[in-house]
């Protein structure tokens, strides 16, 4: 009688899976708390969906914060960079890639 050893291989397969599922439900017994996703930290007031301050800016709603429905930037004014700069910028990014090119 041959021996079939893709059948002995799936039979192994599926005897581990079992002692993993065993190995991985005593863990979560013994440690409940990492069943849950990782707790994310913000920085400031938490944030609020496009949704819920769009509901907030059609309501006149402040929330439960205090905090209007105004963009993140609260008012502040637009930074703009002059084309002098933009020019010194690109020249100098251009210098890298040919700096890089040459190396090559």
């Amino acid at each position: 009688m041959p021996i079939n050893l893709k059948d002995l291989a799936r039979r192994g397969a599926v005897a581990r899976i079992a002692e993993l599922e065993q190995e991985l439900a005593e863990l979560r017994d013994a440690f409940p708390e990492t069943g849950r996703p990782p707790h994310r930290k913000t920085r400031g007031r938490p944030a609020r969906s496009v949704a819920a301050s769009r509901d907030a800016a059609a309501s006149g709603d402040a929330g439960e914060h205090g905090d209007s429905a105004q963009p993140a930037r609260g008012g502040r004014k637009k930074r703009t960079m002059s084309a002098e700069a933009r020019a010194r910028i690109s020249a100098a990014q251009k210098a890298r890639w040919a700096k890089q090119k040459r190396a090559k």
